[in-house]
């Protein structure tokens, strides 16, 4: 004999009619905002409170600036959180000549009714601004400066280096034909002329020219 359910013949359409029922929500949705923005001293910049809300709704946006300081108590230092409340109604912050102390998590928060929605914030980095460089040089041109310069330095060692050398050589030939003058007249002692300077030389020669 069949069994027979007649409830299971409305149940299984009731639930799938209730399944794909749109579930009501509500309008007002958070959305994506960046993690964190840089900004050099003295520029402007601007931290946007994203979110969906509908055509009608009408919606108040506050911003909250949470910074920590050091604070120092009975000889002892602790990081103290400090939320501060920014008077800024729009969806989006902007921050004119920014300074060390606006460094901090920016956090909107949206109200609409009954309902508020905070954003998961933004930090906001003040940094110095970038040392002035004398000569502002790609690396290529650097490396090129570079080698540049280790060849002048060594043709500033080689050129008179070998300018000294060939004055030597020059002054050792002038001492060989002085000393073979001097041993062609039979007063030569030995053939060790190039111990001898110049002076000891030509002073040599005078004295043979006076014997």
């Amino acid at each position: 004999m069949p069994l027979k359910a007649p409830h299971l013949i409305w149940t299984t359409p009731t639930m799938m009619f209730l399944i794909l029922l749109p579930v009501p929500s509500w309008g007002l949705e958070m959305q994506w905002v960046p993690t964190s923005v840089s900004v050099f001293l003295g520029e402007d910049t601007t931290i946007p409170c994203n979110f969906d809300r509908e055509p009608n709704e009408s919606v108040k946006v506050s911003w909250v600036l949470i910074y920590r300081i050091v604070n120092a108590t009975n000889n002892m230092s602790f990081l103290q959180t400090i939320q501060k409340n920014v008077s800024h109604t729009t969806q989006n912050l902007t921050i004119r000549n920014a300074k060390k102390h606006d460094s901090g998590l920016y956090r909107c928060s949206v109200t609409v009714g009954q309902e508020t929605r905070n954003s998961c914030g933004t930090y906001l980095r003040v940094k110095e601004p970038a040392s002035f460089l004398f000569f502002n040089v790609a690396e290529a041109t650097k490396n090129r400066l570079i080698t540049a310069e280790g060849i002048i330095l060594l043709l500033c060692a080689i050129i008179p280096g070998t300018f000294l050398l060939y004055k030597r050589y020059q002054q050792a030939d002038v001492n060989k034909r002085i000393w073979e003058a001097y041993s062609t007249a039979g007063k030569a002692i030995h053939n060790d002329y190039t111990s001898l300077t110049a002076v000891e030389l030509l002073a040599i020669q005078g004295v043979h020219r006076t014997i």
